[in-house]
């Protein structure tokens, strides 16, 4: 018995299979710590999901792990190629490019201590539209960013696939400085509306 989630991913995948009858799917994941895999693009036999983490025994084991049609790069993704620093925290999945505000975080009971710098790293970080290209990749259709801050740099390397090609995004966002200098939702917002996207939904998530 098929159940009403069960018919809605059918209907999709025929969509899209008419759609991309042409072309797989192309499927973006920055920040991919510990990541599931994504339903949809397991019932498109074509579809491409192409993953992004710097840490680099977590993506041997994401590569370990991978289903055909993922595949996963040690790669910081920024606005451009260049030398950086990756902050690493006490929990991993709070390490950034951005230096954690301890400031802020330590307003919170138990908060400061998952955001702690361990110790930092040295990252060449590669923008999208530098590197997915070197990988044969001229279109995109979705780009999936938990980054810790670093959303808005990631967008803004990867202008050419948000004008000709991105379908739709997920976007990480804070409406408080989590991380020192870290871009808010609102120039999330306003960066991505010249390129005509627009919000379609918010999923709120409280750090407590």
């Amino acid at each position: 018995m098929s159940t009403a989630k069960d018919d809605l991913y059918q209907a999709i995948v025929r969509l899209v299979n008419n759609v991309a009858a042409a072309q797989p799917l192309v499927y973006i994941k920055g920040g991919s710590r510990s990541d599931a895999t994504q339903p949809l693009m397991d019932l498109l036999p074509d579809a491409r999901t192409i993953g992004f983490e710097p840490d680099l025994a977590e993506c041997a084991r994401l590569r370990q792990h991978a289903k055909s049609g993922y595949e996963y790069f040690p790669i910081a993704l920024g606005r451009k190629m260049e030398t950086r620093h990756l902050y690493v925290t006490g929990n991993p999945a709070c390490t950034s490019l951005l230096k954690p505000n301890g400031e802020f975080m330590d307003r919170f009971l138990d908060c400061a201590q998952q955001l702690e710098v361990l110790h930092t790293l040295e990252v060449e970080t590669e923008s999208l539209d530098r590197f997915l290209p070197t990988k044969g990749l001229t279109y995109v259709d979705f780009i999936d960013l938990d980054t810790q801050g670093a959303e808005l740099e990631i967008l803004q390397g990867a202008e050419s696939f948000l004008s000709n090609s991105v379908l739709g995004l997920s976007i990480e966002v804070e409406f408080s400085s989590i991380y020192v200098e870290q871009p808010l939702f609102s120039q999330v917002d306003a960066f991505l509306r010249q390129f005509d996207f627009m919000l379609f939904d918010l999923l709120r998530y409280r750090y407590r």
